[in-house]
């Protein structure tokens, strides 16, 4: 008879201890969270689900799943990572595979703070040239309430109208903020800028 959801026992608050055959979870504090997972649960679902049942603050707290797995050579297990669809089903899968009654599922609790020190550490040189570059802009590379350095240039040159002026010689000189470069500089700070609000959002 197939079965339409899978009994999952969450442990949390407490840490995982790994030995050289088995896995466990240990901690004075250590709660218990039974679950009912639908066969056909995503990822997504799951974590929607434990944060629900263990009342874990969503906003402050990131969450690692462990799963305890049985090895096929006698009676050993080890950590398993759920951390997509993929890895949910072949948890889930146990049950019918293996004369497994119940899953363990171990909750490591990871603070969004500490996921973005680590992030910006990681990231740090493009952290220092988006905030130099932004200095820049506004000193005179872009709209800004900031002063603008004097250029000696006439204000209704034609040719400061499209962000060009002549040099002593008479050849054209393009602004700095002009060309590629400036282009490369503006997709870093947006992919920057992206991954941190991602981190933020604890998504």
């Amino acid at each position: 008879m197939s079965v339409s959801t899978i009994p999952v026992i969450c442990y949390y608050n407490g840490q995982i201890v790994r030995t050289k055959t088995d896995v466990e979870y240990e901690g004075s504090e250590t709660c218990i969270a039974p679950l009912k997972i639908p066969i056909e649960c995503t990822f997504q679902e799951l974590i929607d689900m434990i944060y629900s049942k263990t009342t874990i603050d969503k906003r402050r707290f990131k969450l690692v799943l462990i799963c305890k797995y049985p090895l096929r050579n006698g009676n050993r297990f080890q950590p398993f990572p759920v951390r997509d669809d993929s890895s949910v089903r072949e948890m889930l899968d146990l049950v019918n595979t293996t004369t497994i009654e119940e899953i363990e599922l171990y909750i490591k609790v990871v603070h969004v703070k500490a996921q973005l020190n680590q992030f910006v550490g990681g990231h740090e040189d493009l952290f220092v040239r988006y905030h130099y570059n932004v200095a820049q802009f506004d000193y005179g590379c872009g709209p800004s309430s900031g002063p603008v350095p004097d250029t000696g240039l006439n204000g209704d040159d034609e040719d400061s109208a499209d962000g060009e002026h002549n040099d002593e010689y008479g050849e054209d000189v393009d602004d700095e903020c002009d060309g590629p470069d400036a282009d490369v500089e503006v997709d870093q700070h947006a992919s920057f800028i992206r991954a941190l609000n991602q981190v933020l959002e604890n998504e």
